[in-house]
């Protein structure tokens, strides 16, 4: 199963935002914080992502060819979903052009990671590559917690 999905995993210094705090308000202040937190976190994946995870030379309405998982691990109260939508947002022309090309993710609280971190873990296989099945993927991406 491993070699079907090529995968990373990064640590971004960071304290989660949730994306849902500023979704009433597109053009006010604390929309204003969470783009600019969107931006940081995009430099951070940047610079510290495998070269051969930049999916930076696209172009808009270009489709991805792969079918990408993504895990989220942090030490955080706020709601796994909203938090999770901040970082695949983050994740979207870096790693891959639309998150719509997220087949799987998951979030998990661990208290064992500082509230200043985010466990990022990223894998992905050819949309070719029809032998992985959904119960491989979903015991890959427990395995990586």
């Amino acid at each position: 199963m491993d070699n079907k999905i090529e995968s990373f995993t990064i640590v971004l210094p960071v304290k989660l935002i949730s994306k849902a705090n500023y979704r009433q308000d597109r053009k006010g202040d604390q929309w204003r914080k969470y783009q600019a937190f969107n931006l940081e976190l995009g430099t951070l994946i940047k610079a510290i992502l495998p070269q051969n995870w930049l999916g930076e030379g696209k172009v808009e309405g270009e489709r991805d060819l792969c079918y990408y998982y993504v895990g989220i691990i942090a030490n955080s109260r706020l709601d796994v979903g909203n938090y999770s939508k901040s970082i695949l947002d983050a994740l979207e022309r870096i790693v891959y052009m639309d998150d719509k090309a997220v087949k799987y993710s998951f979030s998990y609280q661990d208290d064992r990671l500082s509230k200043e971190e985010i466990k990022v873990v990223c894998g992905r296989s050819s949309m070719d590559n029809n032998q992985i099945k959904d119960k491989e993927i979903i015991t890959w991406l427990n395995n990586q917690i």
